[in-house]
């Protein structure tokens, strides 16, 4: 799941899965709107209300963030989820621009501490990894594997996304779509 800006112009960028994630891996893109009101966590799981879950929340670039937001990424991680993203180190907006400023601050000391660029953070029972890791090394790191490979000449010609759609007693049911 990746996190966009909060701040205008607002476009999510044409779908593009970095090459060295390998293939099996893929991601949607979530707004401020999204993670405020309608992400928790579960089982060190994000979860939305419908059942969909995510392993890990990838933040945007950027030295500026919502202290709203920020103080709800500290929530999620403190409950078990699993972040990449650099320190922020000012808000996103001039309204009252000192105070929101210095919560920013404060809220980034929680999650990413005073430690240099790169750093891997536990704050209770989630972590919180800086850029300074590759998504694919973030994934090793918490064993999160491709849910199907495909053996074969030219896997690349595949373009697969596997929708985690609920947990069931006989195990998880899936929506696998794939535009061969």
């Amino acid at each position: 799941m990746i996190s966009i800006s909060a701040e205008a112009p607002n476009f999510v960028k044409a779908k593009h899965v970095d090459p060295s994630l390998g293939f099996g891996y893929d991601y949607d893109v979530v707004n401020s709107d999204i993670i405020l009101h309608s992400l928790s966590v579960k089982d060190r799981k994000l979860v939305l209300p419908h059942g969909r879950f995510y392993r890990v929340l990838v933040l945007p670039e950027q030295e500026r963030m919502n202290p709203d937001v920020l103080e709800k990424i500290v929530d999620l991680v403190q409950q078990g989820a699993v972040v990449i993203g650099d320190k922020p180190s000012r808000s996103h907006s001039l309204i009252n621009f000192h105070q929101r400023d210095q919560r920013v601050k404060k809220l980034a000391d929680q999650l990413w501490g005073g430690q240099a660029a790169k750093s891997k953070n536990r704050v209770g029972k989630g972590v919180v990894y800086s850029r300074a890791f590759s998504i694919r090394k973030v994934l090793e790191d918490i064993d999160l594997q491709p849910d199907l490979q495909v053996l074969g000449k030219n896997d690349s010609a595949l373009y697969q996304i596997m929708r985690n759609m609920q947990q069931t007693q006989q195990g998880r049911l899936c929506q696998d779509i794939n535009r061969v």
